[in-house]
């Protein structure tokens, strides 16, 4: 089998010399710039008012509070100190379960009594 050589004429390719963009620096800043706006207003800013509103519901504990804690306990603040709290976790008054403050997840607020009839 014989092969017969193919030649093509192909016209010299010249590329021109790359344009260099004076603004290529300031628009890949202004797009950065953006991407990290974005990234604070939709993730940092809420989760920091989220616990802003957090450590301000913990400052404001205090006595007879219904709480629920990290680890699901119900109980009321018998006893306030500096880092922990005393809970009532029954209606026996020597069952007391110590905890920190940080464990308070939510303030539990009482159902609204029911009308006298």
């Amino acid at each position: 089998m014989t092969m017969t050589p193919r030649f093509f004429p192909v016209p010299a390719l010249e590329t021109p010399p790359p344009v260099e963009d004076p603004f290529a620096g300031i628009r890949f800043m202004l797009i950065m710039g953006a991407v990290f706006a974005i990234f604070y207003f939709l993730f940092l800013r809420p989760q920091q008012k989220q616990e802003k509103e957090r450590r301000a519901m913990i400052e404001a504990l205090k006595k007879r509070d219904r709480v629920l804690t990290s680890g699901g306990l119900l109980g009321t603040v018998a006893d306030l100190r500096d880092d922990e709290i005393t809970l009532k976790v029954s209606e026996n008054p020597d069952v007391k379960v110590r905890v920190r403050r940080s464990a308070v997840v939510e303030v539990l607020r009482e159902p609204a009594e029911p009308a006298a009839k």
